[in-house]
């Protein structure tokens, strides 16, 4: 079992994983994995519209590398968690993967043309 609040692309994260009843603790380098280290400033959502804005951006693949590349890494601890992936580096390819070839975005228009208004959807995708 692991728990975590959010990784970062900003700096190294420690996590700690429950595992066969064994707790290890681990450092997590986003570099390492990888990606770029990013700022603060360029994952910050100081808006609803924006916070709206930015996850369709990820999903479609249009926000910036550092909201792509953090979104990947906090997937690829679900997907640990998931029992999908076997580690970290695995996880990072897979998200980034889903994101890049539209699998990620395609996931969304199926739920919202299921659940929600897919119009709405498209306007905030078409900017």
């Amino acid at each position: 079992m692991m728990e975590w609040i959010e990784f970062s692309t900003s700096s190294t994260n420690s996590v700690c994983i429950l595992k066969n009843n064994i707790v290890s603790v681990n450092s997590i380098d986003p570099e390492f994995l990888g990606l770029h280290k990013s700022s603060l400033h360029d994952i910050q959502i100081k808006t609803k519209q924006n916070a709206i804005e930015s996850f369709v951006g990820v999903l479609n693949n249009t926000a910036n590398q550092s909201m792509i590349e953090t979104t990947a890494l906090n997937a690829a601890g679900g997907l640990l968690v998931g029992n999908i992936v076997t580690s970290f580096e695995e996880g990072v390819e897979l998200a980034l993967n889903t994101i890049h070839e539209g699998k990620a975005m395609n996931l969304l228009e199926k739920f919202v043309a299921n659940t929600g208004d897919i119009e709405k959807l498209k306007e905030i995708a078409d900017g």
